[in-house]
């Protein structure tokens, strides 16, 4: 019995802390329909921390917070064109963005498109001349905590 009990608040610790690193990060994944079946896209938005600094360090100063940034993180894998992940960090004022493919023979339209994105956004007022294609792949946020707080098998 001690060890189930042990067992559960090791698991409710372990979950208290990792949704204290991003209490409002929204992760979702969405089913498409696509040429040959169903494409699944993983989606996940994440705020900043909105934590309160002081820019000097001195306690004279009212500490303010930092101006509010978002990052959206996209993967999807197409079935004739592979993995493709997208990230856009919106920050008041300025967009950045890039975007990477596994196969070879998507880079160049990619690029492409990201140029006629970009152009469209700063016809529309949005600073947006930090759209890339990355060579490397984008480093996924950590994954949403999908196990029980309960042990349903003791």
């Amino acid at each position: 019995m001690h060890k189930t009990l042990a067992g559960i608040q090791l698991q409710q610790a372990n979950t208290a802390a990792e949704q204290a690193k991003n209490p409002s990060a929204l992760h979702f994944e969405i089913p498409l329909p696509g040429p040959e079946g169903w494409i699944t896209l993983s989606a996940q938005l994440i705020p900043s921390q909105q934590a309160k600094t002081d820019e000097d360090g001195g306690a004279d100063k009212p500490a303010r917070a930092p101006p509010a940034t978002w990052r959206l993180f996209l993967e999807f894998n197409l079935p004739q064109n592979g993995l493709l992940a997208v990230q856009f960090i919106w920050q008041p004022g300025l967009l950045r963005g890039k975007v990477w493919a596994n196969q070879a023979k998507l880079k160049q339209p990619l690029k492409d498109q990201l140029k006629q994105l970009q152009q469209s956004l700063l016809t529309g007022g949005i600073n947006a001349e930090h759209l890339t294609y990355s060579d490397e792949p984008i480093t996924r946020p950590p994954p949403p905590i999908n196990h029980p707080l309960v042990d349903i098998q003791t």
